[in-house]
């Protein structure tokens, strides 16, 4: 990376110009612009993971996006219950304000309970 800019979010990009909250700057035909302001876990309203017919992906151990999709993995293929599978896989929402982390950590402790008592604990232990 030569060459960083900092002023602001980009507001719109033309050609050869882009246009940024606080200023402009000039773009040569080979520039490549990479905007690094996506939000990698959204704030979103949780649903059930198993749902009808579907399986829903969510974080269901919080900054843990593969684990949590592998857990999911395990519970369908060794829980046949759907409600039991969807107390196994609270989904845990990306944290935005303090109380979030509380609540988070409140369910880790209930999958946590939940894996031990359906007998999933062998899977977290690998």
């Amino acid at each position: 990376i030569n060459r960083m800019i900092r002023l602001g979010r980009i507001v719109r990009i033309e050609n050869g110009r882009m246009e940024l909250e606080r200023g402009n700057i000039r773009l040569t035909k080979d520039s490549c612009v990479i905007d690094c302001t996506a939000d990698g876990l959204p704030s979103k309203d949780p649903l059930p993971v198993f749902c009808d017919e579907k399986i829903i992906l969510q974080s269901i151990q919080t900054f843990q996006p593969t684990y949590s999709a592998a857990l999911i993995a395990y519970v369908e293929a060794h829980v046949l219950n759907k409600v039991t599978q969807n107390d196994i896989c609270s989904v845990a929402a990306a944290p935005v304000h303090v109380e979030d982390y509380t609540r988070n950590l409140y369910n880790h402790f209930k999958v946590a309970k939940a894996l031990k008592d359906h007998r999933c604990m062998r899977f977290v232990m690998k």
